[in-house]
């Protein structure tokens, strides 16, 4: 299996000059950003990429939140170009579609005309872009029971132990993974190293630059990380809209249920279409951890479940049918908007999220947990999986 690979090059944004006349403001006041937050925080890109959606009759442009970029973007001209034919739009409120965190829009594609497209935007300000307007990959995952979710700094042992886990508990037999500029492994890499999992049937890895955002800080909101919102869009539309399933989780988070039943089985039965389930973590012997580097450490030799732990809560993930969602409820990284996000019960499934599978990127996450007990179910998960004898 050859997984498809998406670099920078094979998507299509359109970025702001950086001396240009207008960027993105900042959407909090100074005295709430943090240190840092000017160098994190997402001013040029204005979209993130330009694709054909599944159906192939408009273009779809999808982006950061606009905030003082939409007076300037509403009033531009817009022209889209495939062989001879061409079709002009002037940008109007109405065709932005705002969310959280992003928005998308559509505009009119010739239909009478096959081949490459190209789609031109000129406005007084935001200058002049000229980009090649992407096909969609929908066709290698429909019908597919997909993986899906954003990385950065996990090794590749540890994406493979979580794509190997999914396949042989819950049978999934795809997976779309989003590179966030890894220090550790190239977008290419990456995909040469998921290549050879038994089970994957397709794979798709995708090379997402654009900056992540910063995060709250003392009373601010999460108004400023737009990157991942968009990734949760971008796959959606240009990837898994006739996906037969999706599992959003992190590398460091294994999905157990209570009779060991697939995910996408449950799913499937499921008349929304959308399950949303808590977690708890889950660490080992620390003496272990003591005797090795960060990067030697796996899923499988955590099995200690806490009753709490020194972190904040976790905040719940999801799986869900694509064809049961509106285009207007969004996927967002812990509920679906428009979506009854009420947990799943505890009793039936619930996320273990591993302490230890983190680089302590952010904080470390060594310490013990309160109340740490033997999670039996994970452990019964290991040997379905082969893990353990």
């Amino acid at each position: 299996m050859s997984p498809i690979l998406l670099t920078m090059k094979h998507l299509s944004p359109i970025i702001l000059a950086e001396n240009g006349p207008v960027l993105r403001e900042a959407p909090r006041p100074p005295e709430l950003q943090q240190p840092g937050y000017d160098a994190a925080f997402d001013k040029r890109t204005l979209f993130y990429d330009t694709f054909i959606p599944a159906g192939g009759r408009k273009v779809r442009l999808l982006g950061p939140s606009l905030l003082n970029l939409e007076s300037e973007l509403v009033g531009s001209r817009i022209t889209v170009t495939r062989g001879d034919t061409y079709l002009e739009h002037v940008v109007q409120e109405d065709d932005i579609v705002s969310l959280r965190k992003i928005f998308r829009m559509d505009v009119p594609l010739p239909q009478n005309e096959a081949g490459d497209v190209f789609l031109k935007l000129e406005s007084a300000r935001l200058g002049t872009h000229e980009v090649q307007v992407r096909f969609n990959r929908v066709p290698a995952f429909t019908g597919r029971k997909v993986l899906f979710t954003l990385f950065k700094y996990e090794p590749l042992a540890w994406i493979r132990d979580w794509v190997e886990f999914n396949i042989r508990y819950h049978g999934a037999d795809a997976v779309l993974l989003y590179n966030n500029d890894s220090p550790l492994y190239t977008t290419e890499e990456i995909a040469a190293g998921i290549a050879d999992i038994p089970g994957l049937r397709e794979a798709a890895v995708v090379e997402w630059s654009f900056p992540y955002g910063p995060g709250a800080y003392k009373d601010s909101k999460w108004d400023s990380n737009f990157c991942q919102f968009g990734v949760f869009d971008h796959a959606r539309w240009r990837f898994l809209v006739r996906a037969a399933g999706v599992l959003n989780t992190d590398i460091d988070e294994l999905l157990v249920t209570h009779d060991h039943r697939s995910i996408f089985d449950i799913l499937e039965e499921t008349p929304s279409g959308f399950l949303r389930f808590e977690g708890n973590w889950v660490t080992g012997a620390r003496e272990l951890d003591m005797a090795r580097p960060v990067e030697e450490r796996r899923h499988r030799d955590y099995d200690l479940m806490g009753g709490d732990s020194w972190d904040d809560s976790f905040s719940g993930k999801w799986a869900v049918v694509p064809r049961k969602t509106r285009p207007r409820q969004q996927w967002c990284t812990h509920f679906i908007t428009g979506k009854d996000n009420q947990f799943v019960p505890r009793e039936e499934m619930f996320v273990r999220h591993f302490c230890n599978i983190n680089m302590n990127w952010k904080k470390d996450r060594s310490g013990p947990l309160l109340n740490e007990r033997s999670d039996t179910a994970l452990i019964e998960a290991y040997r379905r999986v082969g893990w353990r004898d």
